[in-house]
């Protein structure tokens, strides 16, 4: 696995253990397996609308498998009013653009969806040199383990971990193979937070592909389950700061 999210925007706020995945789900943003219900046609309608008009949903070049789903829900409304008031968030936005363009060429070349470029804005804050308890290390935390199984020199003299664009190469690289895994890039997320055997395992055991509800049910850990939404909310913000009340930006 990439290992735990170093603190490097901050401590990222954790949502309280009694909130699951509240809000509707549009039904063609779950993962492949799920049971959704019968949700409102018409506020899905609304939803859709307001996403697309408000340049929420991703517009990928051809070749992508899929893009990542930014839906509106009670979790990542929550992250996106704790980020935009956090000094620490807007810190790390201001340092992501100096990896961005990097990164953006990387992802393309690999067929990844760009607005998994924000990853690092939750995992390290685009900071290089952060490291976890869990001696996850660099911009993408990965732990030694995971970094040499993608081609990362981890030595006593050499931590290519800490090499932003080896290690963006690598992430890329993961994030590929875990979507191959899963089929859904909220399972891939959670498989690069948590370790691809812990979310396939949940897949096995409960019959379901969809995040939400292994989140609403916490088969998955906690950190995990707050992954995805802080991923989602980041990448609204980055998207549009202006609209969250950050200063503008062109990442």
């Amino acid at each position: 696995m990439a290992g735990c999210a170093a603190s490097g925007p901050g401590n990222l706020p954790m949502l309280p253990q009694q909130q699951g995945a509240q809000g509707l789900i549009p039904p063609d943003y779950v993962c492949p397996g799920s049971l959704p219900g019968e949700p409102d046609q018409a506020l899905l309608a609304e939803i859709r609308t307001f996403l697309e008009e408000n340049g929420m949903l991703g517009r990928l070049p051809g070749g992508v498998a899929a893009d990542i789903p930014l839906v509106l829900n009670g979790p990542v409304k929550a992250y996106l009013i704790a980020f935009a008031k956090s000094d620490n968030f807007r810190a790390s936005l201001a340092r992501a653009k100096q990896y961005l363009p990097m990164i953006r060429q990387v992802f393309r070349r690999q067929g990844l969806p760009q607005d998994l470029v924000y990853l690092p804005l939750i995992e390290s804050g685009f900071n290089p040199k952060a490291r976890s308890p869990k001696e996850a290390v660099g911009m993408w935390q990965f732990v030694a383990a995971t970094a040499r199984r993608y081609g990362l020199k981890v030595n006593e003299k050499v931590d290519e971990r800490c090499d932003p664009e080896k290690s963006t190469r690598a992430a890329a690289r993961y994030l590929e193979d875990l979507y191959r895994q899963f089929g859904c890039w909220y399972l891939a997320a959670a498989g690069y937070n948590a370790g691809e055997k812990r979310v396939e395992g949940v897949v096995s055991r409960y019959g379901t592909r969809d995040f939400w509800t292994m989140a609403q049910s916490r088969w998955l850990p906690q950190e995990t389950c707050n992954y995805v939404p802080q991923l989602i909310a980041a990448t609204l913000i980055a998207k549009s700061p202006k609209k969250y009340g950050l200063p503008p930006s062109d990442l």
